[in-house]
């Protein structure tokens, strides 16, 4: 009988062996945050926030960020206001005073957009007199309306122009145009 309470003994031994290499002692366990390697660089000490996003107050992003749902109250768009017959837009709203006939390129805004994203451009054109209006670099250009809605008149035009890529790079151009009265 002694032998198998040596053998069952000598087991249970080379068991508590195989487990203290596999598990902390409690004394090797951090009780404090600050006992913690910081592997993942969160802040351990007091450092400068000034890198990090504000819940309170204005945050600049020099790169594009996704966000998969937004609620907006108010948004505001930074509107170049040139004098001009020709220009390439890059912002998402503009005003223009046209001084003859204007070619609007679209080729910075269509360099914008990857495979299945869509832009808005909106631009407030006036003139002195009526001019032709011509879009280049929009892609298949479709109309709501026909294209001689696209006319500038001396009281004014509103352009809308929905940009969209599809999955194959693919863009197309939707423009509605309002003259003013």
């Amino acid at each position: 009988m002694s032998t198998y309470k040596d053998s069952l003994l000598g087991a249970i031994r080379k068991l508590c062996t195989q487990l203290n290499g596999k598990f902390a002692k409690k004394s090797d366990v951090p009780t404090k945050v600050s006992q913690l390697s910081n592997d993942s660089g969160y802040l351990t000490q007091h450092q400068s926030l000034d890198g990090y996003v504000k819940t309170s107050g204005q945050n600049v992003w020099g790169a594009q960020q996704t966000f998969n749902l937004a609620t907006l109250g108010y948004e505001q768009y930074t509107t170049p206001n040139r004098s001009t017959s020709s220009v390439s837009p890059s912002t998402s709203a503009a005003y223009y005073h046209a001084t003859g006939a204007f070619t609007l390129n679209l080729a910075t805004l269509s360099a914008l957009l990857g495979s299945n994203q869509s832009t808005v451009f909106t631009a407030y054109i006036t003139a002195g007199g009526d001019y032709a209006l011509s879009i280049t670099n929009g892609g298949t250009i479709k109309y709501i309306g026909t294209a001689s809605d696209l006319a500038i008149t001396s009281a004014g035009l509103l352009l809308n122009i929905l940009m969209t890529k599809d999955g194959n790079g693919s863009l197309t151009s939707i423009v509605q145009a309002n003259k003013l009265t």
